[in-house]
Formats: C-alpha cells, sequence, structure tokens
C-alpha cells in the first residue's frame, strides 16, 4: 500500500492504487450480460467521474448508428472492447486522460442583490455529479471543498 492510499477506502471488488480505487480483478465486459432487440448493438458509454470506480454503462443502439465525433459505425468502432479508469476515455482503440472543461455553474445563475455565486463541490450520489453554485452574501466567503449533497 502507498503512501496515497493510507487514508482512501475504497469500496468492495476494488483497490487502493496511487491514492484512486480502481477495479479489482479481471475486467468484464458489461455487453456480455446485455441483450439487445433484432438490429440493435450493445455500447458502453463512459460516465463523466467524480470518484472511482464509475464503469460505462451499457445501452442498446442501432446498428447503424454513428457517434457523433466519428464517422464509423458502432460495429467497427476500435473502443468496443476496450476499458479505460475512470479518468480515461478510449479514443481510436487507445484510453487516453479526459480533458474535460470544468462547467461554470454560476455562469447561468442569478443571486439577489448584495450576494454573489460561488462554487461548491457536490457530495456524489450517483454520477455525473457536476460542480453546483449557491448564492452567499458578499460578505461571507464558503469553503468550495465543503461539500453540499446532491441526488444528482
Amino acid at each position: 500500500m502507498t503512501v496515497k492510499c493510507a487514508i482512501v477506502r475504497c469500496m468492495a471488488n476494488t483497490v487502493c492504487v496511487d491514492g484512486k480505487c480502481i477495479p479489482n480483478g479481471p475486467k468484464e465486459n458489461p455487453c456480455s450480460t446485455i441483450r439487445c432487440a433484432p438490429n440493435t448493438v450493445c455500447k458502453l458509454n463512459q460516465v463523466q467521474c467524480v470518484r472511482a470506480p464509475c464503469p460505462p454503462i451499457p445501452e442498446c443502439v442501432p446498428i447503424n448508428e454513428t457517434r457523433p465525433s466519428r464517422s464509423t459505425p458502432i460495429l467497427d468502432d476500435k473502443c468496443a472492447n476496450i476499458f479505460c479508469t475512470a479518468d480515461s476515455t478510449c479514443v481510436d482503440g487507445k484510453c487516453v486522460p479526459l480533458d474535460i472543461p470544468q462547467n461554470d455553474p454560476c455562469a447561468t445563475m442569478f443571486c439577489g442583490p448584495n450576494t454573489r455565486c460561488e462554487n461548491v463541490q457536490v457530495n456524489c450520489i450517483q454520477a455525473p455529479c457536476p460542480s453546483s453554485g449557491r448564492c452567499v452574501p458578499l460578505n461571507d466567503t464558503v469553503d468550495p471543498n465543503q461539500p453540499i449533497l446532491s441526488n444528482m
């Protein structure tokens, strides 16, 4: 166990590696237990993850559906059987780090007079869990590391 894992508590069937919880044991294809309707195939959708592990979600899609960012059909998808860690995604058959820009929840939030919006990390129950904004008096400062509970 590394120093980074000394204070990390992982869920069942996961193990701490470099401070992150990862699945313990061989990775099973989540689509192997999904039965799709005729003319559909199982596709794995990677979820935006706040706390690992966040396995991809299997979904049945039409055989001829293409992904918006690609022109190849799902049947020819090089990522169909690739499983990446929660902080990465598959591109052209290889796992690459996620480079997801942080959305500013305060950009679309209006606060009353003498208040301002502050970003607050959400205590995640089910991914994806983007940060949230809340209005605070101008003279108060909210600790951004103190989470608020969300059922998202």
